[in-house]
C-alpha cells in the first residue's frame, strides 16, 4: 500500500545481464544482477520475475539468445520491463539496439537502466539516452579498431593474437633491460619441446589420440594453464599446427557463418618438419570417417573380422571364458539371416601373425625387383608440375622405404637410423598423397615396407592394442572366417 492508500501496480521486471567477448569493464554478472535487483527494490512494486544472461556474448550484434527470450516474455505479456545495469549491456550497436527496443515497447513494455537515472518518457531524457548509446558504440568501434591493429601487428610479426602459454614453448616478452638482440616471441623449451615433438610422432607410429592423452598424463607432462590432459587438449594441441611453426585460425562459427581452418607461418621455430605436419594432417583426415570404437579399439582386429557367408562384419563377444574370448557374425547374433560362423579370438590373432612373415619376404622381393629397374631420368625442375612433383616425391618415398626394408635385413643401418629415416619417409610418402588427392590426381597407396611388418611380429606382445590394432588395419583389408572355420588374411598390398 502507498501513504495515500491506493494499492502499488506490480510491475514485473526481467533482469538482462551480459558479459562481453572483450570484457572490456570487466563487470562480473553477479555485479550487474544486484545492481538490477538494488533498483527494483528502490521502485514501489518492482518485482524481478526472472534474470537471463548472456556470457561471453558480443554486444555489438543482437544474435543472443538472452535478448531474444527477453523480449519474447515482454511479447507474450509477461514481463513489463526489460532492466539492464547500463543501456550497453542491451548492446552497443545504435540500429539494432532502437529495433528490439521498439519491439518492446510495441508490446507494451519499457526498456530501463539499474545506473543510468534518465526518464525515457520524456524527449530530453530520450535525447540523453540516445547519446549514450551512441557514445557507447563509438567506444566499441573504437576498442576493436584497438584491437584489430594490434592483432596486424603481432601477425605481422609471426606471433599469436596472444602471449598465452603454447604447449612445448616457452615465451619471453622484452623489457627495458633487454639487449638490441632481444625478441618478444616463443622458443621451443627444453623440457617439453621434445615432448610435442614425440607427440606427433607417436600419432604417425599408430597411437590414437586417447594413448596420446593416457601418456601425458603417465608421464607427467603439465598442461599449458594447469588441469589434467583429456582427448581434446591433446587434439586442440597437435591440430594448432604451432609445433609446425604455423599459426592457426578458423573452425570456429561466427555469427553463423562457418570459418574454415587455416594456417599461417609464424616466426617461432618448429618442433616437427613439414612432411610430418602434411602426414599428421593426412591421417586426422583418414580417420574422421572411422568409427571411436575403431580408433581406440578393445582388441587387435576390432573391425577387420568378416564372416565368409554373408560378408557381415564380425564381433568380439565374451563367453564362460572370459570377456571378447571369441568373434561371432553380427548378422547370425541380430537377425538370423546367417548361418553365421564363429571363432575363437586368439586363433584369430595367431593366422594374422603367421601371415606377417610371409607377407615381409613379398614385399623384400619386390623392393629387390624395384631396384633393379632403370630409373628415368628426372625432368628439369622449372618442367615439373605440382602433380608430377608430388608423384615424384611418392616415388621416391615409396623406393626408400624399400631400400631401407634391405638395409636392415643386411644390418647396414642401426635400429635408431633405421627409425628416424623411416619416419621420414612416411611423412614424405604421406605428404605426396595428400597433394596429389587435393590436385585430383589419384595416387595408388604405397607398399608397406617389410621392416614395419618384421617389427609387428617382433614387438606384437609388447605394442598397445590401438597402435597394433591401427598398422594391422593398414597392411590387412580385412579377415575372414570361412563357414568351415578357415581362416583367411586378406593383405591390402599383393
Amino acid at each position: 500500500m502507498t501513504t495515500s492508500g491506493q494499492p502499488v501496480r506490480r510491475t514485473r521486471v526481467v533482469g538482462y545481464v551480459r558479459v562481453s567477448k572483450a570484457r572490456e569493464e570487466m563487470i562480473s554478472p553477479a555485479i550487474q544482477e544486484e545492481a538490477i535487483r538494488a533498483a527494483c527494490a528502490r521502485k514501489p512494486g518492482y518485482e524481478v520475475v526472472k534474470v537471463i544472461a548472456d556470457l561471453d556474448k558480443t554486444g555489438r550484434n543482437f544474435i543472443r539468445e538472452g535478448v531474444r527470450e527477453a523480449i519474447r516474455l515482454v511479447e507474450a505479456g509477461q514481463a513489463d520491463v526489460v532492466m539492464v545495469w547500463r543501456w550497453s549491456r542491451f548492446g552497443r550497436n545504435s540500429h539494432d539496439f532502437r529495433v528490439n527496443m521498439a519491439r518492446v515497447e510495441v508490446a507494451g513494455g519499457r526498456l530501463e537502466s539499474a545506473v543510468e537515472d534518465v526518464d525515457a518518457t520524456t524527449s530530453t531524457g530520450r535525447l540523453t539516452r540516445g547519446m549514450m548509446i551512441e557514445l557507447a558504440e563509438f567506444e566499441s568501434e573504437r576498442y576493436s579498431e584497438g584491437w584489430k591493429d594490434a592483432l596486424a601487428t603481432r601477425a605481422a610479426n609471426g606471433l599469436p593474437g596472444n602471449g598465452r602459454i603454447r604447449f612445448g614453448y616457452s615465451y619471453h616478452r622484452c623489457s627495458e633491460t633487454c639487449g638490441s638482440d632481444c625478441r618478444t616471441g616463443y622458443t621451443p623449451d627444453p623440457a617439453t619441446g621434445p615432448v610435442l615433438a614425440s607427440m606427433y610422432r607417436r600419432y604417425l607410429d599408430g597411437a590414437s589420440l586417447p594413448s596420446l592423452r593416457d601418456w601425458c598424463t603417465a608421464t607427467g607432462q603439465p598442461r599449458e594453464r594447469g588441469g589434467r590432459w583429456d582427448t581434446s587438449a591433446v587434439t586442440d594441441v597437435l591440430d594448432s599446427g604451432f609445433g609446425a611453426a604455423l599459426l592457426h585460425s578458423g573452425g570456429r562459427t561466427v555469427a553463423g557463418r562457418f570459418t574454415p581452418h587455416a594456417w599461417a607461418p609464424g616466426a617461432h621455430e618448429a618442433v616437427i618438419t613439414s612432411e610430418e605436419w602434411h602426414a599428421y594432417l593426412a591421417r586426422r583426415q583418414s580417420l574422421r570417417t572411422v568409427p571411436s570404437s575403431h580408433k581406440a579399439p578393445t582388441y587387435t582386429l576390432t573391425g577387420l573380422v568378416v564372416c565368409g557367408q554373408c560378408g557381415g562384419g564380425m564381433f568380439a563377444a565374451s563367453s564362460r571364458r572370459g570377456p571378447g574370448y571369441l568373434y561371432r557374425c553380427s548378422a547370425m547374433q541380430n537377425s538370423g539371416r546367417c548361418p553365421g560362423v564363429w571363432r575363437v579370438r586368439s586363433a584369430l590373432e595367431a593366422a594374422v601373425l603367421d601371415a606377417l612373415d610371409p607377407y615381409a619376404e613379398r614385399l623384400e622381393a619386390a623392393a629387390r625387383l624395384a631396384l633393379a629397374q632403370p630409373r628415368p631420368r628426372p625432368a628439369p625442375p622449372e618442367a615439373v608440375s605440382p602433380t608430377k612433383r608430388a608423384q615424384a616425391d611418392l616415388r621416391v618415398a615409396s623406393e626408400g622405404l624399400d631400400r631401407l626394408a634391405k638395409s636392415v635385413a643386411s644390418g647396414v643401418l642401426s635400429d635408431d637410423e633405421v627409425a628416424t629415416e623411416a619416419s621420414r619417409l612416411r611423412a614424405l610418402r604421406s605428404s605426396a598423397q595428400t597433394r596429389l588427392h587435393d590436385l585430383g590426381s589419384p595416387s595408388s597407396p604405397a607398399p608397406t615396407p617389410a621392416v614395419r611388418v618384421r617389427r609387428l611380429r617382433e614387438q606384437w606382445g609388447e605394442l598397445p592394442v590401438p597402435t597394433r590394432r591401427a598398422i594391422v588395419a593398414e597392411l590387412f583389408e580385412r579377415v575372414i572366417v570361412h563357414a568351415d572355420k578357415r581362416i583367411e588374411v586378406v593383405a591390402r598390398f599383393q
